[in-house]
């Protein structure tokens, strides 16, 4: 029953409750510090409650200039792997325009106008601060990224397609035009969300499944912007990669897999829950290896999708020298 759980994770009005918890700036060689981040209680900023429209507020985040040294990578263009140059901000509130009292964290990237949003959804079963890593990392890159708490993504309440569209209210909630994006489960509400949304730019699927009693393949196939499907080894928790086809439906999709990769590697950080069911098999790359190949992907896809950026493509297109060389060692496969 726990290995079914985890691998079949599947015009609005602003609700915005805003509260600012103050900065935090991630250094993509540690290991995440997860110790908070989901509890709304004590991460609130009390002296400031009453500001619920700055999201922005960067006043107090530190600099993380240094964090962009790829004077090791060979070369000169950007390596999505690292920290990016942008210190960040976090805060919490509640969205309350889409089924429910939806509950998230909002990582702003200090100095950046006008940043795209990401809205970056965890799987089934799962909650919100296995996507902090990520979080943390896309926003270094001039990303705003809002990772919420999803309400209908347990044993008691399952409902993909709701889950995609409080996804794409949150965003309308936020500013609008979206990157919806999510691990699992997550990456099938994503597709859901950006099917129903004219507001959306484009779907970033991580290990995504396509879970449910629904033929959900129509949402892919009306899809009209650009996709990215990463894709892990297929395994009873990622539903043997039946995600694949969803991206693979997508009219305009790119589909990679990472080599060795399990379901939990598309977390970040993971857990013992995950890892007790869902850990791979490593013969060629090491964990550490494969997150990085996951880091650099996912930020390609990201910039990409928002701005075309020549070096993204060089990352996930054949002829590309990033792309080239992953192929060439095997880390990674094209789909």
């Amino acid at each position: 029953m726990i290995l079914w759980m985890l691998a079949c994770e599947p015009s609005f009005k602003n609700g915005l409750d805003i509260q600012d918890s103050g900065s935090i700036v991630q250094d993509n060689n540690e290991e995440t510090d997860t110790g908070n981040t989901q509890d709304t209680t004590d991460t609130q900023d009390t002296g400031d409650t009453q500001d619920t429209t700055d999201t922005q507020d960067t006043s107090d985040t530190q600099d993380t200039s240094d964090t962009q040294d790829t004077s090791d990578s060979g070369s000169t263009q950007s390596d999505f792997r690292m920290s990016g140059p942008y210190s960040i901000s976090t805060s919490t509130g509640t969205d309350n325009s889409g089924s429910c009292a939806l509950p998230y964290s909002l990582y702003t990237p200090a100095g950046v106008n006008n940043p795209q949003l990401i809205i970056l959804a965890h799987g089934f079963m799962r909650t919100a601060s296995n996507m902090m890593g990520w979080a943390e990392h896309f926003a270094t890159w001039g990303f705003q990224v809002a990772v919420p708490s999803l309400c209908h993504s347990n044993i008691l309440d399952t409902n993909h397609a709701e889950n995609g569209s409080d996804m794409a209210a949150l965003a309308a909630s936020l500013g609008g035009s979206a990157i919806l994006a999510g691990q699992s489960a997550g990456g099938l509400s994503s597709i859901i969300g950006a099917a129903g949304s004219s507001d959306v730019i484009g779907v970033l699927g991580l290990d995504a499944t396509d879970g449910g009693f629904n033929d959900n393949s129509s949402y892919a196939s009306s899809l009209t912007v650009p996709v990215v499907g990463l894709a892990g080894e297929p395994s009873s928790c990622n539903s043997n990669n039946n995600g694949v086809s969803l991206y693979q439906t997508a009219p305009n999709s790119i589909t990679i897999r990472v080599t060795e990769a399990d379901h939990c590697d598309f977390e970040s950080p993971t857990d013992g829950l995950c890892t007790s069911f869902c850990d791979g098999t490593n013969s060629q790359f090491s964990n550490a290896e494969i997150q990085q190949s996951i880091l650099g992907l996912t930020t390609a896809a990201l910039m990409w999708i928002s701005t075309q950026n020549s070096d993204a493509t060089d990352w996930l297109m054949p002829g590309g020298s990033m792309y080239d060389s992953m192929i060439a060692s095997g880390q990674i496969q094209g789909l």
